[in-house]
C-alpha cells in the first residue's frame, strides 16, 4: 500500500507541475490529499473562477487558492 502510494504521489506531482501549479503548492496539495482531503481543480475563465471560489466556499473548504499560469 505504501508503495502505491508513493507512485500515485509522484503521478500526482507531475500532473499538476505539467498544468503549472508552483512547487511550493504541488508539495502542500500532496499532503493534504494523503492526509484523506479532496483536492478540486478548476479551469475557466476569470469570472467562472470567481464564480467557482464563491460555490466552493460555502463548503467549508479549507484552501482556497488561485494559480494562473
Amino acid at each position: 500500500e505504501g508503495a502505491a502510494l508513493g507512485g500515485a504521489a509522484e503521478v500526482l506531482a507531475a500532473a499538476l507541475g505539467s498544468i503549472g501549479i508552483p512547487n511550493d503548492s504541488i508539495v502542500k496539495y500532496e499532503l493534504d490529499v494523503k492526509a484523506g482531503k479532496f483536492l478540486v481543480l478548476a479551469r475557466g475563465t476569470p469570472e467562472m473562477i470567481s464564480h467557482s471560489h464563491v460555490v466552493l466556499g460555502t463548503t467549508g473548504a479549507s484552501l482556497l487558492a488561485t494559480h494562473t499560469g
